[in-house]
């Protein structure tokens, strides 16, 4: 714990304590305090240590094994994974629900997915044949036999009706195979010379190009018939994995010698490269679909399963996430959109979503307020991030919502993507729920891309009060500072709220309906949320009962799900003092 001192004391390490963490003061460079994201810092990466948070888990059913192939459906946001004993599981990422499709073959090799959704494509080798299902409720539609069998390659269908694969011709000599998806009739086959052991192929969005990758990646105009190679280049080792971004701009490749590369589509050209680590294992790669960015799934024997997200132009690492304790290997991962991406371990799924500079910030964040927000933080689908990320986690627990510290010296943020533009009013309750050291207060102010915010937070401890402004430029600045006999100490519960003073656009700053600052220049447009910080390990912040009113919401009349006992009731006046709209809801 840090030491009781004066205020004055008290205060710069606590200036110092967010400083740190933002990795700012260079003066504590040798004794760096840790970013709650665990990262490798890399000269690129956020200081504030950018990571994923959990936002679905969904178990694999027992008695299945060891996946080998996952396929994503954006059309209805599923995810398809095939594993080694002839199951196949569809996953719901709306619903969470999971689907085994058990024993479908003796001896399956691969399945596809149609463009559309629709159809689930299984490829069998014993008597070589191909079963279509209907996925509304993954019924057989027909079956047919296999055009060739000696399947070497993945299964790709286009959104022309038409299924790729590669087989095995002759010494020396493979085939690319084009057929139809629905009756199985041969359209066209294309030698090519080469042998390798498996193959893997990708198809363009706007199905006109056919990549092809083993040790040598190849590129196939497939716009029209017959198939002609366009461009070829050849690789420093066997591919593992092939994957072409959703704008078709570049290519993940992930190596048997565990570097992952990234090619130009263009001109198949290496535009990113990166290189192995000693002892650990590039398991799976995938492009998004949204054509921003890239991902490596790394693991090993002993090692967490470890994503790191790379920009695509740049090349510079974005973020990475370090799953938690036990070990248990990975498999698989996929782009789902919106940055978010799935990864497949040996005993579930996980969904993760991205976390801005150590903060859990929603993707969408146009959720302007049509009426007062009242969250008392008893539907747990109200919005917050859940899950962890690093030593923090973030859950609703017991009607409010909890941020759990495992380690000290750490700082987050998180809002729900609300706006203040001209808004009227936010508050939140909360309290420490142990007598361990930590601070908490309000986010405002937020831009798109956390590059400048402000924070109005409280140490309950020493019953101190800050607000900070914080710039990507200038790091943090006090803006105002005090302390208050109005701040209750120990696990008591305190209030923060924000007010705009109708009359001239200004904000108050209220510590339970005490005013302590006001500020003259207003709160600025931007994202608002909460903030929470720990001195010690295991520091346990609640929340509760957070209050929104936008510009064109009416205050609410009354509040019946806040704050349960001694509350007054709120009552609209005519033209009211915003100073006086919220009397005494915290008890003192």
């Amino acid at each position: 714990m840090l030491p009781k001192t004066t205020f004055n004391i008290r205060l710069v390490i606590f200036i110092l304590l967010i400083a740190s963490v933002l990795g700012i003061v260079q003066f504590f460079n040798s004794h760096p305090l840790q970013v709650h994201a665990i990262i490798e810092n890399p000269a690129s990466l956020s200081p504030f240590g950018a990571s994923y948070a959990v936002l679905h888990e969904m178990p694999i059913p027992s008695q299945i094994y060891n996946p080998e192939q996952t396929i994503y459906d954006p059309v209805h946001n599923r995810l398809y994974v095939r594993f080694t004993f002839n199951d196949i599981v569809v996953f719901d990422l709306d619903t969470g629900e999971t689907i085994p499709l058990e024993n479908v073959f003796d001896i399956m090799l691969q399945i596809a997915v149609s463009a559309d959704g629709n159809n689930l494509y299984i490829f069998g080798d014993y008597n070589p044949r191909i079963d279509v299902l209907e996925t509304n409720d993954y019924s057989l539609v027909t079956s047919y036999e296999s055009p060739r069998g000696g399947l070497k390659s993945n299964l790709v269908a286009d959104s022309n009706g038409r299924l790729y694969s590669v087989s095995h011709e002759a010494i020396f000599i493979d085939r690319i195979d084009v057929w139809e998806s629905d009756s199985g009739t041969m359209l066209e086959s294309l030698s090519i010379s080469d042998e390798s052991s498996r193959y893997h192929i990708a198809i363009s969005p706007d199905n006109t190009t056919l990549y092809l990758a083993s040790s040598t990646l190849r590129k196939f105009d497939i716009s029209s018939s017959p198939i002609v190679e366009i461009q070829s280049v050849s690789l420093s080792d066997q591919v593992n994995s092939l994957n072409v971004s959703g704008d078709d701009e570049f290519i993940t490749l992930a190596l048997d010698n565990n570097d992952l590369v990234v090619y130009d589509t263009q001109t198949l050209t290496q535009i990113h490269y990166i290189p192995h680590q000693l002892g650990v294992r590039l398991i799976d790669a995938d492009a998004d679909i949204d054509g921003n960015q890239f991902w490596g799934l790394y693991g090993n024997y002993g090692i967490l399963p470890t994503v790191s997200a790379w920009e695509a132009s740049s090349g510079d690492m974005l973020r990475k996430y370090i799953d938690s304790p036990p070990w248990k290997s990975s498999y698989g991962i996929a782009s789902i959109g919106e940055g978010r991406i799935a990864i497949v371990l040996e005993d579930s799924v996980k969904v993760l979503t991205p976390t801005y500079y150590g903060v859990a910030l929603p993707i969408i964040m146009n959720d302007y307020c049509t009426a007062p927000i009242i969250d008392d933080f008893s539907n747990p689908n109200s919005g917050w991030p859940v899950g962890k990320s690093g030593s923090i986690t973030y859950q609703y627990l017991n009607g409010e919502y909890n941020l759990l510290f495992t380690d000290n010296n750490l700082w987050t943020a998180i809002t729900r993507g609300l706006v203040w533009d001209n808004s009227k009013q936010i508050e939140v309750k909360g309290r420490l729920a142990t007598s361990q050291d930590g601070v908490w207060g309000l986010l405002y102010g937020l831009d798109d891309n956390w590059t400048s915010f402000y924070t109005f937070e409280i140490l309950p401890s020493d019953q101190i009060w800050v607000v900070f402004h914080y710039t990507s430029a200038s790091g943090w600045q006090v803006v105002a500072n005090g302390t208050s006999s109005a701040i209750q100490t120990g696990t008591a519960t305190n209030r923060l709220r924000i007010t705009k003073n109708q009359s001239d656009s200004s904000a108050v700053l209220y510590i339970n309906d005490v005013p302590v600052h006001t500020d003259w220049s207003g709160i600025p447009t931007g994202r608002i949320g909460i903030t929470g910080g720990s001195f010690m390990e295991n520091t346990d912040l609640r929340y509760d009962d957070f209050l929104f009113v936008d510009e064109n919401c009416p205050m609410p009349t009354q509040i019946d799900n806040i704050n349960g006992e001694g509350l007054t009731p709120l009552v609209i006046q005519e033209r009211p003092s915003f100073d006086s709209l919220l009397p005494n809801i915290t008890n003192n």
